[in-house]
């Protein structure tokens, strides 16, 4: 725009200066002037060119100042505009990333750049430049390309990594449409040389480890601080133990030995440090439970399983079991929803292998014995309800061992729902493949869930045998779908798992030491038989387990002798009732049995205690007259005689050979009066009947006589109340 000067004055105007002074003078521009420097006539004119150049959106205001001879010297224009379009306003104008180790990428750093002007910004470009761009890197940002409305913003996420342990700069220019362009943010940073510290794993040394006992040892890490990862770097770790990352030793060691590797620590920078070990793993202590056994009596049947535990108290057992409880999907077909129902299809693309996998780990001994059970569900979806088809016979399922070697468990066997067992838990409720039985799913007889013991259809003896790392890794179940072309079927492999049965223990008696004469101790540890000789007995069992470790216990056997053992049936003893008083009852019998293993022989009966005058036993009882071997009987008879009215009771002693004699059983009785019913008076002109005629009175009991009119007419019944 054009501003016009006039010399209205009649001496010479001269202006020394044109310029933009206040405000956004800065914004402000004089483009050109034909009026400083020459003079101005009095009614001449001169003429000044004004821009404007904005740096915001905002009103700009400022005042075009001249410098003259006129007046005071200053004259003064105001100016103003309105900048329109976009305008860049920084979070920040400069980053620092500071001091950093050579070669590591330093923490983000970012910009957010926002718009604050009236137009869409549009970012084209963002350019590192400056002296070393190439120590910088942009990692991210949202802002080229989009464009970014009035009051939004974008950011940029920059970092720092450089290979010179000098100070480094550069600038990331931003190119856009932007009224107050170039915007330049000034990058710096600095690198320097990182001097790894001494870093030392501990502990010094390693606790030992034992034989088929949990070992647990955690590493530590010192010197940087922060996390450190955990290597093997040397060597080779004890059979049965690992290393995690996190430094952890962990695991069952197997084997007896000593084994010497080196550990690394490494931290966040790459530092690192070594420790060299020596694990040893030896024999654990073996404690051999009961520590003290039942007593045993000669001629008696003895029955007495030992066991073995190990410092953590673990039993050590000839069978070791393994499962996996991770069920798997099992199908033939994929799905595809129709009108929000689901639809099974059979196609070429369907997965038909499916397999579990169990880690099996501390079998030492070879396998003497192995079975597999199984819960698996499969069923047919495209009939309904599902599950509908029987014998389809579309499964195959197979065991393969660590060594590769396969067994077909069954082949094509197979029905509709709940094909092989009905639960996870208790195993009667799997299906369970076993060389013990002859018993085939294939039979005829058998049919779906097959729940029980079953003959696999390759013998599982394929596994007998095997040691080592031919047990001891990974064994799998796979299970193969035969495909149903015009149908769809699916299921799941719940649960499965494996038993190893293997001579993990064996129990024997060391030389010099004996059993009890006619007890022995079998290699499984049971101990059993009929002792023949009384008397104490010390004997010392030694257990010796896969790897050559070994423990004893003495154990001390008191054998009784032969004794016997009275017994009184039946039990509770039975009671004589109601008897009248002055009458004697009929017998009640008290069969005696020994019990024991030696003959019994009674000397004696005798009534002791209170009442025995109402009591009656038979003159000569067949009991005083033999000699009871084990498990014989005889009879004691007795009466009931009461002398008085009431509850009666005493105590029948038995005097014998056997433990704590005399022995005693107790007998009752009521004793009570007999009440008659006097004749009945007038007779001729009625007659009356009672029932019962007689009746028992003991003073405590009630009882009822029905009296029947058998004649029409006056009865009177003379005597007492009853």
């Amino acid at each position: 725009q054009s501003v016009t000067v006039t010399n209205g004055g009649t001496a010479t105007l001269v202006i020394s200066s044109v310029g933009f002074a206040g405000g956004n003078a800065s914004e402000f521009v004089v483009l050109s002037s034909t009026c400083v420097g020459a003079g101005i006539l009095p009614g001449n004119s001169c003429t000044i060119q004004v821009g404007f150049a904005p740096t915001g959106s905002a009103a700009r205001v400022s005042n075009l100042q001249l410098i003259s001879n006129s007046g005071t010297g200053t004259n003064l224009v105001r100016v103003s505009g309105s900048g329109v379009g976009p305008f860049i306003s920084l979070s920040a104008n400069a980053l620092d990333f500071g001091t950093n180790i050579v070669g590591a990428v330093s923490p983000v750093q970012s910009v957010v750049v926002s718009n604050r002007g009236n137009g869409l910004l549009i970012i084209n470009n963002l350019i590192l430049g400056g002296l070393n761009p190439g120590d910088f890197s942009i990692i991210s940002s949202n802002c080229v390309g989009a464009g970014i409305l009035p009051g939004k913003s974008c950011h940029i996420d920059l970092t720092f990594q450089t290979s010179q342990a000098l100070p480094r700069s550069a600038t990331l220019t931003v190119v856009g449409n932007e009224l107050n362009a170039p915007i330049v943010i000034n990058l710096t940073g600095a690198g320097k040389q990182f001097v790894c510290p001494t870093i030392t794993v501990g502990p010094a040394t390693l606790p030992n480890a034992y034989s088929k006992v949990n070992y647990n040892q955690n590493l530590t890490g010192s010197g940087s601080g922060g996390l450190y990862t955990y290597n093997l770097s040397q060597g080779q770790l004890p059979d049965g133990i690992t290393l995690s990352a996190a430094g952890v030793l962990t695991g069952l060691p197997r084997m007896i030995g000593t084994n010497t590797f080196t550990i690394t620590a490494t931290d966040a920078n790459g530092c690192s440090g070594s420790r060299a070990y020596t694990l040893a793993v030896t024999c654990p202590t073996l404690t051999i439970l009961p520590s003290s056994v039942a007593q045993a009596t000669m001629g008696t049947a003895y029955n007495q399983s030992l066991s073995v535990r190990l410092p953590d108290g673990t039993a050590v057992s000839s069978t070791l079991r393994f499962d996996n409880l991770t069920s798997i999907n099992i199908s033939d077909a994929v799905t595809q929803n129709i009108g929000g129902v689901y639809y099974y299809y059979f196609n070429a693309g369907s997965q038909l292998t499916f397999t579990s996998t169990v880690a099996v780990a501390g079998v030492d001994a070879a396998i003497t014995n192995l079975t597999v059970s199984m819960y698996l569900n499969y069923h047919d979806n495209s009939q309904s309800p599902a599950g509908s088809r029987t014998g389809i016979g579309e499964l195959t399922v197979k065991l393969i061992g660590p060594d590769n070697t396969t067994v077909t468990l069954s082949g094509g066997n197979g029905g509709s729902g709940n094909n092989f067992g009905v639960a996870c838990a208790p195993d009667s409720s799997r299906t369970v493949f076993s060389d013990t039985t002859t018993n085939a799913i294939a039979d005829p007889s058998n049919a779906s869930p097959y729940t029980g013991t079953f003959h696999p259809d390759v013998p599982l003896n394929a596994f007998v045998g095997k040691t080592g790392s031919a047990v001891n890794g990974l064994w799998t179940l796979e299970v193969d779908v035969a495909p149903s072309f015009y149908r769809a079927d699916s299921g799941t492999l719940f649960c499965w798992g494996l038993s190893i049965a293997g001579p993990q223990i064996t129990y024997a008696i060391t030389p010099g030491s004996s059993l009890p004469p006619g007890l022995t101790l079998t290699v499984g540890g049971l101990l059993s038989g009929t002792p023949t000789t009384s008397g104490s007995y010390t004997s010392t069992v030694v257990v010796t387990d896969a790897s050559g470790c070994t423990g004893s216990q003495p154990l001390i056997f008191d054998v009784a002798p032969a004794a016997p053992i009275i017994g009184f049936v039946p039990n509770p003893l039975p009671t004589f009732g109601d008897v009248v008083v002055g009458t004697t009852s009929a017998v009640q019998s008290v069969t005696v049995t020994n019990l024991g293993n030696a003959p019994l022989v009674i000397t004696n009966l005798v009534l002791a205690g209170a009442n025995t005058n109402d009591f009656r036993l038979t003159p000569v009882s067949p009991c005083l007259s033999q000699l009871l071997a084990p498990g014989e009987a005889c009879q004691i008879n007795v009466r009931f005689a009461p002398t008085t009215v009431g509850n009666r009771s005493t105590t029948v002693l038995v005097f014998d050979n056997a433990t704590n004699s005399p022995h005693s059983f107790q007998v009752t009785g009521t004793g009570g009066h007999t009440l008659s019913l006097p004749a009945v008076a007038n007779a001729t002109h009625s007659s009356v009947t009672a029932s019962p005629a007689t009746v028992a009175n003991d003073g405590v009991s009630t009882s009822t006589i029905t009296v029947t009119l058998l004649t029409v007419g006056d009865v009177r019944i003379p005597g007492r109340a009853v």
